[in-house]
This record gives C-alpha cells, structure tokens and sequence, in this order.
C-alpha cells in the first residue's frame, strides 16, 4: 500500500516544477499556488497538524495524516479515546478543481472515497457512498522542538508504580515499557513466575497529546499522555494482553522512570 501512495504521489507532483511558488495564505492553513490541482495541494497540505470535526452522530473526530501514507482517524467520547482506526490514504483528480480522498483498509475490506472541498482553515469530506459531510478543521501541530522534547523524555526504561490490572491479587504484578530512540518498543507484564513480552514502534500524534503504540502482531494501542517529565508518565489507555489476568479496561497508568 505505501508503494502504491508513493507512487500516486511522484504521478500527482510529477505535472508541476518544485520550484513552483507555494504559499499559505496569511491566516489560513491551506496552501494555495496557482500552478497546483487541488489533490497537489492537499498532498502537500494534509499532513500538517491535525483535523478535527464532529461526526453526523455527534462524535469528536480527529485524522492525521502522514507522509508515508497512513491515516489515523481517531473518535472521541467523554473519557477520550474511544475508537482507532488505521487506513492508507489515497488523493487523486478528476479534474484540476477536484480532488479525491480515499482511504483504506491494508485488507481492502474497506474503502471510502470522499469529495474533498478546501476552505482557509478546513476541508469538507463529502462521503461518495452515502453522502454524509464531515468538516474538518485545522489543528497546528506541535512545535519540532516540543515534539523531540517529548521523544526525549519518553526514551527509556519505565515502570508502573501502583498495582497495574483489573484483577486484584496477582503477587508482584507489574507493567512496564522500554521507548527507545530508534522509535521500536517493548511492553512487559507478568509476575515474578510469568513474563508477557510484546515488541512493536511507536510515535507521537503531531499534537503530542497521544502515544501510538503498534505491536509486531498487528495490534495498536493509543494511549494518551496526561502527564510526562524526566521521571513520571501517566498514560492513558485500555491494556489488552492475551493473558486476561493481565488486561483492564481503560485507566491511567502511572510510570516512573527506572
């Protein structure tokens, strides 16, 4: 899927010199250029900061969007996250004044194709299906410093300092995480007479406000960040483990740094 992105990226930026003049507009988000389409623009656009809107249900919603082609389309409920879903995204143009945003599913058992119209400070999807609308607007991302801060702090050795599961009684329970630098992680939890290790990578929402956590199993688990500095973290999240002892539904985690 990601070659296929690259590939739709070199084809849609491929019609236009990079030394084309780019700019955004004073108080807008959006960047305009009069030698772009508006799928040249989007793909130049959407991955900056984050999109937030409210679904027609009445849901928060917030996508990010990356250069290397994936798509986290998060819902949000009174306590936080409450959904995640990952998708490739795709832009291409019908015609020089529209655009087309896919996205999909790595199985391919779910696409949805949205007309994509480009405001100053938001984008309208037009969901092609059903004919649903969903406006998204603008969320700067964090600063690059305060984003490797974060990276910074995060790297290392932690480990939860309260009785971590749902199930009362385990002895000598623990949970702990190990964040390197390269980006890859390991979760560990267990007892003294039992260890459950998971290893996966991680990263930072371009707000710093969540902690994607991809597992080599295929898993994913967004916890978000209440508190971080040089010694404690408090995270967030639903622990799911195939040990049930060892899973809880969502809560806050806090960590100390070993």
């Amino acid at each position: 899927m990601k070659t296929l992105f690259l590939t739709t990226l070199l084809v849609c930026w491929g019609a236009f010199s990079f030394s084309a003049p780019i700019s955004i507009e004073e108080n807008c988000s959006f960047v305009t250029s009069e030698t772009l389409t508006l799928a040249q623009q989007l793909l130049y656009t959407l991955p900056e900061g984050m999109w937030r809107g409210t679904t027609r249900d009445g849901k928060e919603a917030a996508i990010q969007f990356t250069d290397s082609g994936e798509a986290y389309w998060f819902t949000f409920g009174r306590r936080g996250i409450t959904d995640f879903q990952d998708y490739q995204w795709f832009v291409y143009a019908p015609t020089a004044e529209t655009a087309v945003l896919e996205l999909q599913k790595e199985n391919g058992q779910a696409t949805y194709a949205f007309e994509v119209k480009a405001e100053c400070q938001s984008i309208s999807l037009y969901n092609l299906q059903t004919g649903a609308q969903l406006v998204l607007g603008h969320d700067p991302a964090s600063s690059e410093a305060s984003l490797l801060e974060m990276k910074e702090m995060l790297d290392g050795k932690w480990e939860n300092n309260t009785y971590p599961f749902d199930i009362k009684g385990i002895d000598g329970a623990y949970l702990k995480y190990r964040f390197y630098g390269t980006g890859k992680m390991e979760r560990l939890c267990g007892t003294p007479e039992q260890t459950i290790r998971a290893v996966g990578e991680w990263h930072l929402s371009n707000d710093g406000q969540l902690l994607i956590m991809t597992f080599d199993d295929d898993a994913t688990v967004i916890a978000e960040i209440k508190h971080l500095d040089m010694d404690e973290l408090v995270l967030t999240h639903v622990l799911a483990c195939e040990d049930e002892r060892f899973a809880t539904g969502r809560k806050d985690f806090f960590f100390n740094r070993q």
